[in-house]
């Protein structure tokens, strides 16, 4: 039985004020910084990038995600890929999701508002159904999809929680932004905190990925991808707010039916070891010109000129 009082936390910390860029409505602590760095999701061609200013110009990266997509092909990984699609697909017609596999992206996303919604103390079973009822008005799900959608929601937050009690998990902010300029990517870190590692029982800095399936896919160069972004942006930060040790882990829920149970994977050591892979992708990609990307004094928007305004770019590349 789901209470919703055993998911509230009686003290949450204050959050900032958002202004449009990627993470600036999610949890942030009074102590952490955000200004480390900004930037704005933009939807294009189906592409997705993100654009910041430096300096007088306004930049596009690429994301992590089509970074570690060119690592796979230039690997010939497809077929670890599709091992992944499969397994996918059984975990979801486990859960009763048959119908609604084109949605995945905006579900996976439902986990992170969760965990958000946690943070701030307001997560109740309500406030699930609510979410997942939005996600249902948007994508018309049928009631046995959408029932079994809101029981995994519950035992995946569930799942969440109990990683955040077992590990003594201190956050600090949700969907940080950060790049790394060498290979022109920006990407967004899910959760940034400290905790003390269950294997090893030290306390250390954890860039944390969130998943919202028991399934596993090989994401080993995408988390690679976002070390070498995270490295280049945000390691001082942490290193002056406390000197510990920075790792990178993946967290998603376990399948469980009486006790909440979970899965974290340290990543750092895999991610430095690709670093070298990562860095011969983008100069292979950079060579054909698939990283170029608008530098621009001005931009033209649809509509008025403000960090809220949603915007398209107009002619300016194609892919």
């Amino acid at each position: 039985m789901f209470i919703d009082n055993d998911l509230r936390k009686s003290d949450p910390l204050p959050t900032t004020s958002g202004d449009g860029s990627v993470g600036n409505d999610c949890f942030t602590s009074p102590l952490w910084n955000r200004d480390v760095f900004q930037a704005n999701r933009v939807e294009y061609g189906g592409h997705r990038l993100y654009t910041h200013l430096s300096g007088n110009d306004r930049v596009f990266h690429r994301g992590a995600t089509y970074l570690a997509d060119q690592m796979h092909r230039t690997k010939q990984q497809q077929e670890s890929d599709d091992r992944w699609r499969r397994s996918m697909i059984d975990d979801l017609k486990a859960d009763g999701f048959e119908q609604a596999m084109q949605f995945m992206a905006d579900f996976g996303t439902n986990g992170h508002i969760f965990v958000n919604e946690y943070f701030e103390g307001r997560l109740t079973m309500r406030r699930i159904e609510d979410i997942i009822r939005a996600f249902d008005t948007k994508n018309v799900l049928n009631y046995n999809t959408i029932t079994k959608a809101v029981e995994k929601a519950k035992r995946d937050i569930f799942a969440f929680v109990q990683f955040f009690k077992d590990t003594m998990l201190v956050p600090y902010a949700l969907e940080q932004m950060v790049k790394c300029d060498v290979i022109e990517t920006s990407t967004p870190i899910d959760l940034i905190g400290t905790f003390y590692d269950p294997k090893t029982g030290n306390k250390t800095w954890g860039l944390i990925n969130i998943k919202t399936s028991e399934s596993t896919r090989d994401n080993s160069n995408q988390l690679a991808v976002e070390y070498m972004c995270a490295k280049a942006t945000v390691f001082d930060q942490l290193a002056q707010l406390e000197d510990l040790p920075i790792r990178l882990y993946t967290l998603r829920p376990k399948r469980w039916v009486t006790k909440p149970d979970y899965e974290l994977v340290d990543y750092t050591d895999s991610s430095l070891t690709l670093e070298n892979d990562v860095l011969s992708t983008y100069n292979i990609l950079k060579k054909k010109k698939w990283y170029d990307t608008p530098v621009l004094n001005q931009l033209h928007f649809e509509g008025a000129l403000n960090p809220t305004t949603k915007f398209t770019i107009k002619n300016f590349f194609d892919f």
